[in-house]
């Protein structure tokens, strides 16, 4: 199998975000208390350097990005690349491009308030540090003067701030397109290596057969991946009728959407059960509202007949597997 043919219907993508934390573990004297004094078998935590909706609105955004991605992917077998088919990367590119303009602005707004978050904060720690200094006296007779103490204890949370100068670079957000291309060995600069041409061409045939190996691999997980995505909405829907709950307008664009969906993931060439699918559609889903569904218990007793008939060639793995077979085929030389 020649495995980069199954970069001519699209490309890995992986998503890089890098931010600051703004948190630091928390050390015993932070809460008052002597180290000897805990367990190995607890945890103190983390001290939140940043309010909490501030530091929250990057980890929304990193969500964000990583869902955007998933939706418009399949899970490749390299490290945490996602295989975008070529007929979606626009749409793709389009979302996270606009999830990654956001991000860029959060971070000039965090970098441009960030002495004024700093402040916000010291006066927390400042609290923090006089009650840590009131259990220690409580607690052992503690001996240091209270200002020398607070003094001390804003000074080490101090140090775990990187400097206003430095703190925009912390932030970055980018996604990475790439291919998978079998390395030539021959170009190698060990000199055991390129005195013997045989052992080279033997690493290179291994090397081709493991790449080739995750790509059937994938092509495997697509169709398994794309019919049993399909089924777990028919069921929804199925299941949904058969507790007798009331069938809304919402429910019908489900499955619309998902049928939408499966034709635009669909690099496999499943024409056979997407065909199935919008002829459910046309004579179901857009020709009935959800009032009707509802009023005519015969339509939608046909209605669940259909859907168990369509979970059932979902789940069909002969079908499946003479797909994913199809498809590998189709793409070697």
């Amino acid at each position: 199998m020649a495995f980069e043919n199954i970069f001519t219907h699209g490309n890995l993508v992986d998503v890089n975000v890098g931010m600051w934390t703004a948190a630091r573990k928390l050390q015993p004297e932070d809460l008052g208390l002597e180290g000897e004094k805990i367990s190995e078998a607890f945890s103190l935590g983390h001290k939140k350097l940043m309010p909490t909706e501030v530091i929250s609105k990057f980890r929304h955004m990193d969500y964000q990005a990583r869902n955007t991605l998933e939706r418009f992917s399949f899970p490749f077998e390299f490290g945490s690349a996602r295989f975008v088919p070529k007929k979606r990367f626009m749409e793709f590119a389009a979302e996270i491009d606009k999830v990654i303009a956001d991000f860029q602005k959060v971070a000039d707004e965090f970098a441009a308030n960030y002495d004024r978050y700093r402040l916000e904060m010291r006066q927390q720690f400042v609290q923090a540090g006089y009650d840590a200094y009131d259990r220690l006296r409580a607690l052992n007779g503690f001996r240091k003067g209270k200002e020398s103490f607070i003094n001390e204890f804003i000074e080490r949370v101090d140090k775990h701030y990187p400097p206003a100068s430095d703190i925009r670079n912390r932030f970055h957000m980018e996604y990475t397109v790439f291919q998978v291309a079998l390395p030539d060995l021959s170009q190698a600069s060990y000199a055991d290596l390129a005195e013997e041409g045989e052992k080279i061409k033997l690493m290179q045939a291994a090397y081709q057969k493991n790449l080739s190996r995750k790509v059937e691999s994938f092509v495997d997980r697509i169709a398994t991946e794309q019919r049993a995505k399909a089924q777990e909405v028919l069921q929804h829907l199925s299941d949904h009728m058969k507790a007798n709950k009331k069938v809304s307008e919402s429910s019908l664009a489900m499955i619309r959407n998902m049928i939408e969906e499966y034709e635009k993931m669909d690099i496999i060439g499943d024409t056979g059960f997407l065909g199935m699918l919008k002829k459910f559609k046309e004579r179901m889903i857009d020709r009935y509202s959800a009032q009707d569904v509802r009023e005519n218990k015969y339509l939608a007793r046909n209605i669940m007949d259909e859907l168990a008939l369509l979970m059932g060639a979902a789940a069909d793995k002969v079908v499946i597997q003479e797909l994913a077979k199809n498809y590998r085929e189709r793409i070697s030389l």
